[in-house]
C-alpha cells in the first residue's frame, strides 16, 4: 500500500472552467470548499464543462477516490476553492 500523504491547496477562480490539476492526481480522500468570504457561487463540473453543478459561499463536501484532473471549476474573479485531503494508498 502507497503512502498517503496531505495536500492542502487554494485555487483561485476565473470566469472559464479550469482543471483543478493539469495531470492525474488520485485522492483518497478529499474536501473541498468554498470559503464564506467568497463573493459569489462556485460552479463545479465533472464533465468537461458541458453541465456544472452550483455551489454557494460557506458549502463544502467530502469526497472519496477523486481524480484532480477531472474536476473544472469557475466562479467569481478572485474567489476561492479549497481542497484538503490525502493521495496515496491502493489504486
Amino acid at each position: 500500500m502507497a503512502k498517503a500523504n496531505p495536500i492542502a491547496q487554494t485555487t483561485t477562480l476565473t470566469g472559464t472552467y479550469a482543471a483543478l490539476s493539469a495531470t492525474r492526481f488520485l485522492c483518497r480522500r478529499v474536501t473541498l470548499g468554498c470559503p464564506p468570504s467568497n463573493a459569489g457561487d462556485v460552479t463545479i463540473s465533472l464533465d468537461g464543462g458541458a453541465t456544472g453543478v452550483t455551489r454557494p459561499p460557506g458549502w463544502w463536501s467530502t469526497y472519496d477516490w477523486l481524480d484532480l484532473s477531472a474536476v473544472q471549476v469557475k466562479g467569481t474573479v478572485g474567489d476561492e476553492l479549497q481542497i484538503d485531503g490525502t493521495t496515496g494508498g491502493p489504486t
